[in-house]
């Protein structure tokens, strides 16, 4: 998983996550997101077999 963060120069930071176990930690308070969570309901293989975990709650 790929995240981008925007840099106060406007530029943008790369920080690439490959563990399930990794624990991606945002900006914004009380923010975090288990890289084991957004891929819980992700099957490998057959793409006919694909099933994607619902969208996240709005942090709005």
């Amino acid at each position: 998983m790929d995240v981008f963060t925007r840099q106060p120069d406007d530029r943008w930071l790369l920080c690439a996550y490959a563990d399930l176990d990794a624990v991606i930690e945002l900006e914004m308070p009380d923010c975090r997101l288990s890289v084991r969570e957004i891929y819980d309901r992700l099957v490998f293989g057959a793409a006919e077999a694909v099933a994607l975990s619902p969208p996240a709650p709005s942090m709005d």
